[in-house]
């Protein structure tokens, strides 16, 4: 199975582990950008998130997961995702807190 290859993980599993990294995210976002208390302007304002259908958020799961599995080199997981090496290295670690609180 690639996925299990691929993030250590079944398919049942990343079913599961998706419902809760879902919630986690929405939490995630509220915690650090909505209420946040030294916003500038309304959160809404400015540039639009792309990441808002379901499918983004797997793909999101499924890049941290292919992280954490494989340790690849920054380099090859911006290239692999189409995005820069900074990119990779930002949303290693947004990631990898909301994933936290997806376990817990």
């Amino acid at each position: 199975n690639t996925l299990l290859a691929l993030t250590g993980i079944t398919s049942l599993e990343f079913e599961i582990l998706s419902i809760a990294f879902e919630m986690a995210w929405g939490d995630y976002i509220r915690e650090n950008y909505i209420d946040r208390k030294d916003r500038e302007r309304q959160y809404g304002g400015g540039r639009k998130p792309t990441l808002n259908k379901i499918e983004d958020k797997l793909l999101l799961l499924l890049f941290i997961l292919f992280s954490f599995k494989l340790y690849p080199l920054q380099t090859l997981i911006a290239f692999l995702f189409d995005i820069n090496q900074r990119q990779a290295d930002e949303q290693i670690h947004k990631l990898s807190a909301v994933l936290k609180m997806s376990l817990d």
